[in-house]
């Protein structure tokens, strides 16, 4: 029986966590920036693997497990909360809550170090992993904005030992879930965020190419909620409202989605401590300017941390949420989980079709209007599954 994470790459399972690289002990695995699809590719160095089978013990999709009825998972209280800092508030993502909470664990030594991500200009991906901790914590309240929400997929686990002593991890579900699935990082504090997908850099290129320039980076949301698409290169500046604008339509269209992501059965994080999302609530999205976020306390250090950030005045408290307040607000993305709407048609032949274009990088010479098309499409092609 294959021992390695070969199997899944070859099953084309792999989510790119980075979880494999972080328990391999002969360093028998890399994960290398590939510009061409956008998304990072795991290498394996058969000459020095020794076939242990820790990586495929510690991956996240070694099992194809389904999603269960209980989406929402264990929990203690739901809560609607952001920001006590306005600034922070209003330039990172979702009321910046996360940051708030990463700032809560290092100024009172709840934790040593916090593996996360931020943008970076200087990457290819325009972002980077990061370790924040006590010598550089400051710069959460300095630039709030370069830690708001990267719609990039990065292997943010591949950095793990990069972190010293009691550690906390910033990620997506996936990553979550091979924290749980390795011995040695059980005791890590989770911090998750609800998930859809993973997407490809190459749609952040073509909005680059198309309506500014290579040199220009992306912020994806902050600014208010919910969030501003930005370009930036310098004094100048070319931004959309996020729910409107054309990489959102990139993003929904599926088409530089990781395919892996949709055999993934989790959406929030169910092995994390606290698990946090946006409030697509419709009132929410009428009258909210600002930005909050749904906190779902998992954990008693989950419990710990939120008391003790919403005491501090680290965080606000909105008000109490309902778990079917909760689950309605990530209605659509539950329903791609729970259905599996690759597998049937007429969906099926829209991604293949999807997975046609990404391949032979057709997308290139599609006009950005085409996205609106796609994403019209696809809702269309959904609602008949």
């Amino acid at each position: 029986m294959e021992k390695t994470v070969s199997s899944i790459q070859s099953s084309g399972k792999c989510v790119l966590c980075g979880m494999c690289k972080s328990v391999c002990p002969t360093k028998a695995i890399e994960l290398v920036p590939n510009t061409k699809s956008g998304f990072y590719e795991v290498k394996l160095n058969s000459s020095a693997c020794v076939s242990c089978g820790l990586c495929l013990s510690a991956c996240p999709m070694a099992e194809d497990v389904r999603p269960s009825e209980d989406t929402l998972g264990e929990y203690s209280e739901i809560m609607l909360c952001h920001s006590a800092n306005p600034y922070v508030r209003h330039s990172a993502s979702s009321g910046g809550v996360i940051n708030s909470l990463i700032r809560c664990l290092i100024e009172n030594n709840l934790i040593d170090s916090v593996l996360t991500v931020r943008e970076n200009i200087s990457s290819y991906f325009d972002t980077e992993v990061t370790v924040i901790n006590k010598d550089n914590y400051t710069e959460l309240l300095d630039n709030p904005r370069a830690f708001a929400s990267r719609y990039v997929s990065v292997p943010v686990l591949e950095a793990l030992d990069k972190c010293a002593g009691r550690t906390a991890v910033v990620g997506t579900p996936c990553q979550i879930k091979a924290l749980s699935k390795y011995e040695k990082s059980k005791n890590v504090f989770k911090i998750a965020f609800a998930c859809s997908g993973a997407v490809s850099f190459c749609a952040s290129e073509i909005i680059k190419k198309r309506l500014a320039e290579d040199t220009y980076h992306i912020f994806y949301r902050g600014e208010g909620w919910p969030g501003f698409n930005t370009l930036t290169n310098g004094s100048n500046k070319i931004e959309a409202l996020h729910s409107k604008s054309t990489f959102e339509r990139m993003y929904s269209s599926e088409l530089f989605k990781n395919s892996a992501c949709r055999f993934c059965p989790s959406h929030f994080a169910e092995n994390s401590d606290l698990t946090l999302f946006d409030f697509w609530n419709e009132s929410e999205m009428q009258s909210e300017r600002e930005g909050n976020s749904v906190c779902v306390i998992r954990t008693g250090r989950g419990k710990t941390l939120t008391d003790l950030a919403l005491k501090n005045n680290y965080i606000e408290f909105v008000k109490s949420i309902s778990e079917e307040e909760a689950l309605k607000t990530q209605a659509s993305p539950l329903k791609k989980k729970h259905n599996r709407p690759y597998e049937k048609m007429p969906l099926k032949l829209y991604y293949l079709a999807c997975g046609f274009i990404f391949k032979t990088r057709l997308y290139r010479i599609l006009p950005l209007k085409a996205y609106s098309i796609l994403c019209k499409l696809l809702a269309k092609l959904s609602r008949k599954v």
